[in-house]
């Protein structure tokens, strides 16, 4: 949708923004179904949004222990899945 569009970006970058949020989506709907690429995409961008917080490693470790998955707690686990 055009309103969820970044206000002030020029077109070329607003057909960029559209792109990935559209291929994002699509991604989402279909990893549930056990594409594995799609599954991969939707992780790295979890993790570049996680980036972006400047987390540091210890602190997203903490969010998600996705590395030990003992230590996640059932609501983290669902989080993880939905």
């Amino acid at each position: 949708m055009e309103s969820d569009v970044p206000i002030g970006i020029p077109i070329s970058e607003r057909r960029k923004y559209r792109f990935r949020v559209q291929q994002l989506r699509n991604s989402l709907r279909t990893c549930v179904y056990g594409d594995d690429g799609e599954k991969e995409y939707v992780k790295h961008h979890i993790m570049r949004e996680l980036e972006k917080l400047m987390l540091t490693v210890r602190e997203r470790e903490c969010l998600f222990p996705l590395h030990t998955p003992e230590k996640m707690s059932g609501m983290q686990k669902f989080r993880v899945l939905l």
